[in-house]
């Protein structure tokens, strides 16, 4: 049961995101992704990814940029439909992907850039209360440990990605 549960989750998590070149064109009413700043951090691309009815977790995705001088993290943020979020990593071990939440966040180094994507760094929306669907806008806040927090109206990209079986749904909490 558990390596079906971790299963449905990286199949969640590993999807392509094709969407997200197209909602920066705004092509056939997408939403713009907007570059937001906030200290020395510039965060661009951040979406959400459409659910199916029912599913008690959702991913998020976005990328940030350390403009200053000082190490900054990703420790968490929220949002008005979902219990918690937790920031993951998957990674391939011995030749399995496993997926895991960074307890003490994701460190963004001075002038790197860090991407939370499908199959790598991740949001996990945990104790979903409602359903996310393609082409809608939602409020999202993102914390991090100076910077502080970042509240943003992010696009919902598609969840039929080719290659979804869509047992995200069967994901039990940890």
């Amino acid at each position: 049961m558990k390596r079906t549960i971790l299963a449905a989750v990286a199949a969640l998590a590993i999807m392509p995101v094709s969407a997200m070149a197209e909602a920066d064109k705004m092509s056939d009413g997408m939403v713009e992704m907007k570059k937001h700043t906030i200290g020395n951090l510039e965060v661009e691309h951040a979406r959400l990814r459409a659910t199916p009815p029912n599913a008690k977790v959702a991913a998020g995705y976005l990328t940030v940029e350390n403009k200053g001088g000082e190490t900054d993290r990703l420790i968490g943020g929220s949002v008005d439909f979902s219990d918690r979020i937790e920031i993951h990593e998957m990674a391939v071990e011995d030749g399995v992907m496993k997926m895991r939440p960074l307890a003490d966040g994701l460190e963004i180094a001075p002038g790197e850039e860090v991407e939370l994507k499908p199959g790598s760094y991740h949001l996990m929306l945990m104790g979903m209360r409602d359903t996310l669907k393609e082409g809608e806008t939602r409020t999202l806040t993102v914390e991090f440990e100076k910077a502080g927090a970042l509240t943003m109206d992010v696009p919902v990209v598609p969840f039929a990605m080719s290659g979804d079986s869509g047992h995200a749904a069967e994901h039990k909490e940890h």
